[in-house]
C-alpha cells in the first residue's frame, strides 16, 4: 500500500475507482494528481466564517467483521537489532 501511495500521491482517495460511496467533507485539497474540483475557493481550514466544512459529529463505526482465526496486529520489534548489520557493512566495505 505504501508504495501505491507514494505512486498515487495524497489524493489517491479521490480517483474514482477509490472514492467512498459518499464522500467526505474534510479539508484535503490541492497536491499531487489532484482529480477533484479541489475545493474552489472554500477555505480549507475550520472554524471559519465562510461555507464549511463542518464537523458532522459522527464517529467512525467499529467494524462487525469478525475473523475466524487470530491475526497479529502489532509486531512487537523491541528487541531488534537495527544497527549490527548496517555497522558490519560500514566496517567490511
Amino acid at each position: 500500500m505504501d508504495t501505491h501511495h507514494h505512486r498515487l500521491g495524497p489524493n489517491h482517495m479521490l480517483l474514482p475507482i477509490n472514492r467512498p460511496l459518499k464522500p467526505a467533507e474534510n479539508t484535503q485539497r490541492d497536491g499531487l494528481n489532484q482529480f477533484g474540483e479541489n475545493g474552489g475557493d472554500s477555505p480549507n481550514y475550520y472554524p471559519n466564517s465562510f461555507r464549511g466544512p463542518e464537523p458532522t459529529g459522527k464517529a467512525a463505526q467499529e467494524s462487525q467483521f469478525v475473523l475466524e482465526k487470530e491475526i497479529v496486529a502489532r509486531f512487537e520489534s523491541g528487541d531488534d537489532d537495527n544497527y549490527s548489520q548496517p555497522a558490519d557493512m560500514w566496517k567490511n566495505v
